[in-house]
């Protein structure tokens, strides 16, 4: 007679269960994929959220003809525009660095200025027919690349160069209309562009994107990063979950914190150097430290939030990979896209770890947007919170251990039970690795003759 040990715990069909699992995976696709694709719809429609400041020191012709052009644009509303906002030059106390500095700041994504006597130097130098007259010193438009380079490109310095441009061209054509020059004939012969380009323009980039590498490891590489979290996260559960419920609490969380900065810490490094290898320049020689410090605190979050999960649901659980997907489709929602240019839904991306290590990764790289304090602040406290969380888990016996362990670590379900017990539920009853107690019970034994 052949003994065929029948399957434990099957209580519905496959296909049933196979049916269960496709629902809810397309049901999770649909949810999560639309929540992603939904940040990037109509960006257009929230232009007003990226501000550029338009400020006149000139106060004069210039500094009028700039203000004037960009009211006009501002009460233009068949064409979606930027937040441009026309700020009066005494709120800087008439210093353009002041402008610059709420640039740096990111008060504002750009600005537009009408240099400081613009106007009086125009016409000084039309009055002698100078040929050391710069058109370019008139105006000037200040922007930080670092801060998001596309978006940059996009949304602030096409609508900025479109404006001074602009301002440009209808001062000369103006000027034209009613030129009055004694000495016409002279400024002609010596400096014609003095009447053809009384002004121009200069665009100065505060934080330029100093490698191409880091248009994508700010994005597609923070996703990898967040993989390989996962990838770690479940092979720390599969190495230390046989262990569980043979070893005190304290022995599994203090063996696991030890692997999981192993792994951190060593990834991370590699991360950093592989920026250092592609070119990528830091802003200060100490901040290749800094940004090592920042890869790794993300991904400690990113390990604890999988481990949690992966505690919760049972390492081995089809929900395990689908719970993070939806984690890792929450921060590149954030991190990846702009949430400037999203509905006001998607505020919560601020608080998103990936949100917050690439927004002091650019200012550790670059210098733009510095809200370092803030983005380390708060990966900080989702580690925290994570550490208290996993502690939790652990001191009160949440961990669900799997079939498979049984042959480590002796019989842990109780009698005539058809699922396991929490793992630490068996701990310190007596175990015992003798043969007959990890047969199965006798009504699972089927007979075939």
């Amino acid at each position: 007679m052949n003994k065929v040990i029948a399957p434990r715990g099957v209580e519905v069909p496959i296909w049933k269960k196979t049916a269960i699992l496709f629902g809810a995976m397309t049901a999770l696709f649909f949810l999560s994929v639309g929540l992603f694709l939904g940040q990037s719809y109509e960006p257009a429609t929230y232009k007003k959220n990226i501000n550029i400041f338009v400020v006149d020191f000139d106060g004069a012709s210039i500094g009028k003809k700039l203000k004037d052009v960009s009211q006009k644009t501002i009460t233009n509303n068949t064409v979606l525009q930027p937040g441009w906002l026309v700020v009066d030059a005494i709120n800087y106390n008439n210093d353009p660095q002041k402008v610059i500095a709420a640039v740096n700041s990111g008060e504002a994504w750009g600005a537009i200025v009408a240099n400081p006597d613009a106007s009086s130097k125009f016409l000084a130098a039309l009055s002698t027919a100078s040929t050391i007259y710069d058109p370019t010193a008139a105006l000037t438009f200040f922007y930080d690349q670092g801060r998001s380079p596309k978006t940059v490109f996009e949304q602030v310095i096409a609508p900025m160069r479109q404006i001074v441009q602009q301002v440009a061209a209808e001062y000369a054509a103006d000027f034209l209309k009613t030129v009055n020059v004694g000495n016409l004939t002279l400024v002609i012969q010596q400096n014609p562009s003095l009447i053809t380009t009384p002004i121009s323009y200069t665009e100065q980039n505060l934080h330029p994107n100093n490698a191409p590498v880091t248009d994508s490891s700010l994005t597609f590489g923070q996703v990898i990063l967040m993989v390989f979290s996962f990838a770690v996260a479940q092979s720390i559960l599969q190495l230390t979950g046989p262990l569980v419920p043979r070893l005190e609490h304290s022995v599994v969380i203090f063996l696991r914190a030890r692997i999981i900065t192993l792994f951190v810490i060593g990834i991370s490094l590699w991360y950093t150097v592989l920026h250092s290898a592609l070119r990528a320049k830091f802003a200060s020689p100490g901040n290749w430290f800094a940004f090592w410090f920042l890869q790794a605190m993300q991904m400690f979050v990113h390990v604890l939030t999988f481990i949690n999960i992966g505690i919760l649901v049972g390492r081995n659980s089809p929900a395990f990979p689908l719970l993070f997907l939806i984690v890792l489709i929450l921060n590149a929602t954030a991190g990846v896209g702009v949430i400037e240019l999203s509905s006001e839904f998607y505020r919560w991306g601020y608080a998103m770890p990936m949100w917050n290590t690439v927004t002091a990764s650019r200012t550790l790289l670059f210098g733009s947007y510095n809200r370092i304090s803030l983005n380390v602040g708060l990966l900080f406290v989702w580690f925290i919170l994570l550490s208290l969380l996993y502690v939790f888990i652990q001191f009160s016996n949440r961990e669900l251990v799997d079939e498979d362990d049984e042959s480590d670590t002796g019989s842990y379900f109780a009698e005539g039970a058809q699922q396991p017990r929490y793992g630490f539920a068996a701990r310190g009853q007596p175990k015992s690795f003798d043969e007959e107690e990890r047969r199965r019970p006798a009504d699972d034994v089927v007979d075939e003759r």
